[in-house]
C-alpha cells in the first residue's frame, strides 16, 4: 500500500503566494513548481502547487500523477514526486508502506524534511482540513466566543462545548465516506408493517429507529475518501425532515435518534449548517432564546419574533406531486393548510419554492396561523385514523404526526422569473430540499426585482 506524504504536511495548511515565490517556486502554466536535489543529486524532488492565489491551470510539469501524490488544501493542491533525473522514472520505495531498506528510509526522511520546511515557509496553518469547517470554526468564535478542544489522544477530532470542560453541543470528525448512511428503501412487507417515524408524542418509533440503525453507505460516495463531518444535537420531532435534506446524514457514532451528522462539503450552505449548529447549542444548553452566531437564519428568525419581526422562510413544493395553483385557486378563503418543519410564527413571511420541472420560487405567502393541531386539518377515515389528503401520496404519511400552518397567498410569480439560478446567486448553495429559513439577501434580490419591473 502507497503513502501519501504530502497529505500528512500539507493537508492542513493553506499556501502564500508571495511566500511560495521567495521560497524559489517558479510559475510554470498556472503552477508553482520547486525542485531540489536529493541522495547527493542521484535523485530529485519535484512540487507543485497548483490554485495558489486563486490560479487554474494543470498540473505544472506532473501531469497524470496518482492521487496519493496529491493532497487537496482548500482550494489549492500539493503534488509531490521523487525521481530519477536521468530516466524520469519516480523512486517507487519512496511510498512503500512496508519497512524498506537503508537507503529508501534515507531518501524518505530527506524528502520528509523538504516537504517540512516549505510547509513552515510558504503555508499558513489551519485547524481543519475542509474551508466550510475552517468558516464554520470562525463563525462561532465570532459569534459566541466559542473554541474546539482536542481531548482525544491521537485522534484530531474537535469538540464544542457551551463552556470550558462542560456540555458540548458538536463535534467535527475525519472520516471515511463509507460511515455517511442514509435511510435504506422501504418496500413490500417491510413498508406494510408501518415505519412511521414519529409518535403521538413526537417522539421516534421503533420501527423508523430500526431502519436508523440499517442505513445504508450513500451510493454517491466514494468509500474510502476521506470527508470532514460534525454531530449536532436535533429534536426528534425534527429528525425525518432533516434527513431529506443533502448533505445531512444518519449520526455517526452517536445516539441516532438525538443527533445527525452533516458533511462539510459545501453540499449544505454554512448558513444551514449555522441555524443547525445554534440550535443544537440552544438544546444542550436548555436555552431557547441563545444569542445567534452571525448569520444564523433560525436563531435569527427567533429574535426577530422576540423583537416582534416577522420572519422569513422557504420551503419546497414538488409539482408533479402537489398543485399549489389549484390549491390555492380551489380555497374558499385563499389559504393552504401545509406541514409545519419550521419554527414558523403568525405574521411571518413563507416564499413555496417549486422543485423540477418547474424549478423556480412561484408564490409568497403569510403565515396566519402556525403549529395548529394537524387533527383539524386532516380527515379522519373509518378506521377512527387520520388520512392524507386527496392527491398526495401513501409515502407521505409522516405529514401526519407535524403540525400545520396555514398560508395565505400574497404573490403569484411566473415559472422561471426566480429560477434556481437566482436563488442559487442568492444565498442557497444547491436547491431546496427542506423547510428552511430564507436568506435575507434573496428576499431583498426578489424585491428588487419585483421593484425594477413596477418601475415606467
Amino acid at each position: 500500500m502507497s503513502i501519501n506524504l504530502e497529505r500528512e504536511v500539507f493537508e492542513r495548511r493553506r499556501p502564500d503566494e508571495a511566500a511560495l515565490a521567495e521560497f524559489g517556486f517558479a510559475l510554470c502554466g498556472g503552477s508553482y513548481v520547486y525542485e531540489e536535489e536529493l541522495a547527493g543529486g542521484d535523485l530529485c524532488a519535484e512540487i507543485s502547487v497548483t490554485g495558489a492565489g486563486g490560479r487554474s491551470g494543470g498540473a505544472g510539469r506532473l501531469p497524470g500523477l496518482p492521487d496519493m501524490n496529491s493532497v487537496r488544501c482548500g482550494i489549492s493542491t500539493v503534488t509531490g514526486r521523487v525521481y530519477d533525473p536521468e530516466s524520469g522514472e519516480e523512486y517507487a520505495p519512496l511510498r512503500v508502506e512496508a519497512p524498506v531498506g537503508t537507503y529508501a528510509a534515507e531518501v524518505r526522511v530527506e524528502y520528509m524534511s523538504l516537504l517540512r520546511r516549505i510547509g513552515d515557509s510558504c503555508f499558513r496553518p489551519v485547524d481543519f482540513v475542509s474551508d466550510q469547517a475552517n468558516r464554520i470554526a470562525e463563525r462561532l468564535l465570532a459569534g459566541y466566543g466559542d473554541r474546539p478542544d482536542f481531548p482525544f489522544k491521537d485522534d484530531d477530532s474537535g469538540i464544542w462545548r457551551i463552556t470550558a470542560g462542560g456540555r458540548w453541543y458538536m463535534i467535527l470528525m475525519n472520516v471515511e465516506s463509507r460511515h455517511l448512511k442514509v435511510l435504506p428503501e422501504i418496500t413490500g412487507d417491510e413498508e406494510s408493517a408501518s415505519t412511521m417515524p414519529l409518535d403521538d408524542k413526537g417522539r421516534i418509533t421503533d420501527g423508523y429507529l430500526e431502519l436508523l440503525r440499517k442505513g445504508v453507505r450513500d451510493p454517491r460516495r466514494q468509500p474510502d475518501r476521506k470527508v470532514e463531518i460534525i454531530n449536532v444535537k436535533v429534536e426528534e420531532r425534527d429528525l425525518p425532515a432533516l434527513l431529506e435534506e443533502d448533505g445531512i446524514y444518519i449520526c455517526y457514532h452517536m445516539n441516532k435518534k438525538m443527533w445527525i451528522s452533516i458533511v462539510l462539503d459545501d453540499t449544505l450552505p454554512d448558513e444551514r449548517i449555522l441555524e443547525l449548529i445554534d440550535r443544537s447549542r440552544a438544546l444542550v444548553s436548555g436555552k431557547h432564546g441563545s444569542v445567534p452566531a452571525a448569520g444564523s437564519g433560525a436563531a435569527l428568525a427567533e429574535a426577530k419574533h422576540a423583537a416582534g419581526q416577522p420572519a422569513i422562510w422557504l420551503i419546497p413544493s414538488r409539482p408533479a406531486q402537489y398543485d399549489v395553483d389549484a390549491g390555492f385557486r380551489d380555497s374558499p378563503d385563499g389559504t393552504l393548510s401545509w406541514h409545519q418543519n419550521i419554527r414558523a410564527a403568525e405574521g411571518d413571511i413563507v416564499y413555496i419554492y417549486q422543485s423540477e420541472p418547474v424549478a423556480s420560487v412561484r408564490f409568497k405567502c403569510e403565515v396566519v396561523r402556525a403549529n395548529a393541531p394537524r387533527e383539524e386539518f386532516w380527515e379522519i377515515g373509518e378506521n377512527g385514523e387520520m388520512e392524507l389528503p386527496d392527491g398526495i401520496p401513501e409515502k407521505y404519511s409522516r405529514w401526519l404526526s407535524k403540525p400545520v400552518m396555514v398560508l395565505r397567498l400574497l404573490e403569484t410569480y411566473e415559472k422561471g422569473l426566480f429560477p434556481r439560478s437566482f436563488i442559487n446567486e442568492h444565498g442557497v448553495a444547491k436547491t431546496v430540499r427542506g423547510q428552511r429559513s430564507c436568506p435575507q439577501n434573496l428576499a431583498d434580490a426578489i424585491d428588487a426585482v419585483l421593484s425594477s419591473r413596477a418601475e415606467p
